[in-house]
């Protein structure tokens, strides 16, 4: 099965998009815990808007919970499928879009593998900071502009104050300490960039001459970033990518959560993947944009919308249908 087909059925690895008329699983969202309690939430938005399915790997029986008035648009008569079951509780509801009708969650065979697994992890990069960096009003970058590389300890960036900091093209490593843009930061990193968030350890120093925790990815604080992951290259189409090592709480990802829940102008174009720890997120895509997310948990806490518009990136990519392999497949 491959992303963007037009009819795909339930299998191991339902990973394709969903556009057949009949209504079929595939996913441009899925929650990978296998046991969690509302392993893929959604709380506190109006409403949700998604092109492609969602996928819930969680055997519990609220594996899938709403509360609240919210509604979860499914376009292109995408499901939401989950092996456990689900919740929708108060006044929720999924909506079939092409249907014009309420529907339900179904409930999927067999878990979903890791559809991102394939993507290779970064080895290596320039240091750009050897400590943890601040930015902001009063600290700003040269050119207003950051450069990819390993940034050891982390990259915040506070209050711009109006001024936009841009981030140059290229892949931003966190050797620990996070990435953090708070405090009415503007950020546009639409020139294509992966921000990679790991750790400086004993294994892998990333250059950084000394060891710096692993801290999560946090956008809030009225922060606005505006982004897109790069359109070719290895890491094509891939916007966050979490180290696929990182376990920071053992069996509860959802002590120190990733959180991107910045302004309401807030807008990626591409993959966010955070194979081992919760994403709580409220944005949206850009217009006519794609948004992949691929996460242990998922909370949506604020009105959002999932794109599946591929066609910015090139034939060799992750999600989009390809003619000689490649990309999300069965």
């Amino acid at each position: 099965m491959i992303l963007g087909r037009n009819s795909v059925s339930v299998a191991a690895r339902a990973v394709a998009m969903t556009t057949s008329s009949s209504g079929s699983i595939g996913g441009v969202i899925f929650a990978l815990d296998p046991t969690a309690s509302r392993s893929f939430q959604i709380a506190g938005a109006t409403s949700v808007t998604s092109a492609g399915s969602a996928i819930v790997d969680s055997n519990s029986s609220q594996a899938f919970e709403m509360e609240g008035t919210e509604t979860f648009y499914m376009q292109n008569h995408s499901k939401v499928g989950v092996y456990g079951n689900w919740q929708l509780n108060g006044q929720t509801q999924v909506w079939d879009v092409a249907s014009n009708a309420k529907t339900n969650p179904v409930t999927i065979a067999s878990r979903v593998a890791d559809p991102l697994a394939a993507v290779p992890a970064p080895t290596s990069g320039a240091v750009v900071s050897g400590s943890a960096v601040t930015y902001d009003m009063n600290h700003k970058p040269t050119n207003n502009t950051l450069q990819p590389g390993v940034y050891c300890g982390g990259l915040t960036v506070n209050n711009t104050n109006g001024a936009t900091f841009k981030m140059a093209a290229g892949t931003y490593i966190m050797a620990g300490g996070g990435v953090h843009f708070q405090s009415q930061a503007i950020i546009d990193a639409t020139a294509g960039v992966t921000v990679y968030n790991t750790s400086a350890s004993a294994s892998n120093m990333w250059g950084c001459g000394s060891t710096h925790a692993y801290a999560p990815i946090s956008i809030d604080g009225q922060a606005t970033l505006t982004m897109k992951a790069p359109a070719s290259g290895s890491l094509t189409g891939i916007a966050f990518f979490e180290d696929r090592s990182t376990s920071v709480t053992g069996s509860n990802p959802t002590l120190n959560p990733n959180k991107i829940v910045g302004g309401a102008t807030t807008k990626i174009d591409g993959a966010l993947y955070f194979h081992n720890t919760e994403l709580q997120f409220s944005g949206t895509n850009s217009v006519s944009g794609y948004m992949v997310i691929v996460a242990d948990m998922f909370v949506i806490n604020g009105n959002s919308t999932f794109g599946n518009n591929y066609s910015s990136l090139s034939s060799s990519n992750y999600f989009a249908p390809q003619s000689t392999g490649g990309g999300l497949v069965e």
